[in-house]
């Protein structure tokens, strides 16, 4: 089941009605100290365990409004939403018949050890049943153990235990270690080693080139020295290893560890970055996203580094705000944080515009909020179906980043973004001619890529799709928002041509079914249900080759 949203109620700095939106893959929380971040990540642990709160964590302004003691307050709880999907293991804990794409709502009492289902939700059906709640795999990392120099294969650590098992095997046992011969276990454990660098390179960033080494100490077959080899072939054993490196070793075994056939899992990491150099942050974080795109893996955590900030991930980050309600000092969750250029989330982070996120070595400037979350989607949905080259793809995004030029301040935003030493390319709809002259008069050596005349982003995917991708953002169970009725309206609507597609389609909607169009929702959705050859890909084309032009300067 993915967990959609939780609503904690009377518990640490979550005094007033506040909802934390979860991705269904990723999610990065960031805000200030003390702001709540690591009680938002215990919530979730709570409602994952059979766990219960302490006195401490009890909201201080409902101490002084519930009259009783407080393990009897059944105000002090969380609202829970999950939605289950195919792989939910025989919808364990549901009603018989319960169906993928189901709402679950539980309520959690966080001074009870479990919770209860108390809606669910499929279509236009609702029930109650008011069943007991078995929830999720719990992983929360890091572990609490590190691995030693010297394993003892009969008192391993947590975080040993993950290592052998990736390096020998689930099925290890030291029993059948011991009863092979020295030769053999020598063979075995060179195996080991070959297994556990190959997964160790596909992680460590190119700066930290390190490799296990692994033997048996004298003729003990119940101890396994560990050590690492640099790029110089230089020795050391994990002990004289700095902390950064042994954090990552210990992440790395429980990450890869996780089975996502398993049922569903949520994995809780409260500021990963502690310790590490930001090139050991950035792949930190590349490796947690690719765990996360398991459709039975969620990945949340807090952090306050940068580094640890997707920028091509716009829809994962979330902010947590102190603000005064009432009378009361309150945490709340700002679910769409990356507005204004990220504003919100550089200032939680205490960056200024010119320290991160803002611009890149490859600054692309777009239209829009549309754009800068949906252009790498139909980038990466192009690679991944083979009009661009996947491996230069992964070069260029991770130089890249994609501003929102706010409608027609795409000339302004070059001079900021060559101030900052980065390399501007402009990326226009079709109905913005007097934008582009101006850019290619005051910097004639930036690359501008314009749709074709009178078309505009929206005009990428068929209008067919976009139309019902709109169905499906806005949940029209009834088939009224459909093309037909579309094209039925425009012919009475009468509107001049200059108007673009999705202004036809915000008017219609508002016309005919008082209903908003949610432009970013939906251009997401309609790029996902559209087959790759049905998609205007020169732009995109160009638009890559101005990237790799830029590149190859930097």
């Amino acid at each position: 089941m993915i967990l959609k949203s939780i609503t904690p109620k009377h518990f640490g700095p979550f005094a007033a009605d506040t909802t934390l939106h979860l991705d269904p893959e990723v999610t990065v929380l960031t805000g200030p100290n003390d702001a709540g971040k690591s009680l938002a990540l215990r919530a979730i642990e709570i409602l994952c365990t059979q766990s219960t709160i302490d006195s401490h964590e009890v909201n201080r302004d409902r101490t002084g409004e519930f009259s009783g003691k407080w393990q009897d307050d059944t105000e002090i709880a969380c609202i829970v939403i999950f939605e289950t999907t195919e792989s939910t293991p025989a919808q364990k804990g549901l009603p018989k018949g319960t169906r993928p794409g189901a709402t679950v709502t539980v309520h959690r009492r966080m001074t009870a050890t479990q919770g209860k289902i108390i809606e669910i939700n499929v279509g236009r059906t609702r029930s109650e049943p008011q069943s007991a709640f078995n929830p999720p795999h719990l992983l929360k990392l890091p572990l609490a153990t590190e691995v030693r120099q010297e394993i003892n294969f009969e008192n391993l650590t947590d975080a040993e235990s993950h290592l052998i098992r990736l390096g020998f095997g689930r099925e290890f046992s030291l029993e059948q270690h011991k009863s092979l011969d020295q030769i053999a276990r020598s063979f075995r454990i060179d195996e080991a080693e070959s297994r556990l660098n190959e997964k160790l390179h596909r992680i460590l960033p190119k700066a930290m080139p390190l490799s296990f080494k692994l033997l048996e100490v004298g003729a003990q077959p119940e101890l396994l020295g560990v050590g690492l080899i640099d790029e110089h072939r230089g020795y050391a054993p994990l002990g004289s290893r700095g902390a950064g490196v042994r954090k990552l070793l210990n992440v790395m075994g429980a990450l890869l560890r996780v089975n996502p056939d398993d049922g569903h899992t949520i994995v809780l990491y409260d500021e990963p970055e502690t310790s590490l150099h930001a090139d050991a942050q950035h792949m930190l974080r590349r490796l947690m996203e690719s765990l996360a795109s398991h459709p039975n893996v969620q990945v949340i955590y807090t952090t306050h580094s940068p580094a640890m900030v997707n920028n091509l991930r716009p829809r994962s980050i979330r902010v947590l705000e102190r603000k005064r309600v009432g009378e009361k000092a309150v945490s709340l969750f700002v679910n769409n944080a990356c507005g204004e250029n990220y504003n919100l989330v550089r200032s939680s982070l205490g960056v200024s515009p010119a320290d991160s996120l803002l611009y890149a070595p490859i600054t692309v400037i777009a239209e829009g909020t549309t754009e800068v979350q949906c252009v790498p989607l139909v980038l990466m949905k192009l690679s991944d179906n083979g009009v661009i080259p996947a491996d230069m793809l992964e070069t260029l995004l991770s130089q890249t980043h994609i501003l929102d030029g706010e409608g027609s301040s795409f000339e302004y935003m070059c001079r900021l973004a060559k101030s900052q030493n980065a390399k501007p390319i402009v990326f226009l709809d079709g109905d913005k001619q007097a934008d582009v002259q101006k850019v290619k008069d005051k910097h004639p050596e930036v690359a501008v890529i314009v749709l074709a005349s009178g078309t505009e982003f929206e005009d990428v995917v068929p209008k067919a799709k976009y139309i019902q991708a709109t169905a499906e953002v806005l949940e029209d169970e009834g088939g009224d928002i459909c093309e037909g009725s579309f094209l039925e309206w425009e012919q009475k609507a009468s509107l001049r041509p200059s108007v673009m597609f999705s202004k036809r389609v915000e008017r219609w909607l508002r016309d005919e079914f008082d209903k908003p169009l949610y432009k970013p929702l939906v251009m997401r959705r309609a790029i996902e249900l559209t087959d790759t050859p049905d998609i205007q890909t020169e732009p995109f084309k160009q638009l890559i080759e101005a990237m790799r032009k830029v590149g190859e300067t930097l």
